[in-house]
């Protein structure tokens, strides 16, 4: 099993969910509803990979991207780096 470790991004996205009292699909949904037809949209598979740490080597830049635009820059890019990720265990 791959190690799974949790950025400051992931981090910060959980506490974010937590306080806006939405869970990863929700939230999803809500963000995707509002962008217009063709755009990239949020992946709720990705976003809950990154809250549990499964996914923390390689964040996509345009993920990270959006999820700081729709967590209105909370939850910023730089966040996301590799090397912030610690251990999920």
């Amino acid at each position: 099993m791959a190690e799974r470790r949790v950025t400051d991004g992931g981090r910060a996205l959980r506490a974010y969910l937590n306080e806006v009292g939405k869970s990863i699909p929700t939230w999803c949904d809500a963000w995707n509803a509002t962008l217009p037809r063709g755009a990239k949209r949020l992946d709720r598979q990705v976003i809950a990979r990154l809250i549990n740490g499964e996914r923390w080597a390689q964040v996509p830049v345009d993920t990270a991207v959006l999820i700081e635009r729709a967590t209105h820059g909370r939850v910023r890019v730089e966040m996301f780096r590799s090397e912030t990720a610690q251990s999920a265990a």
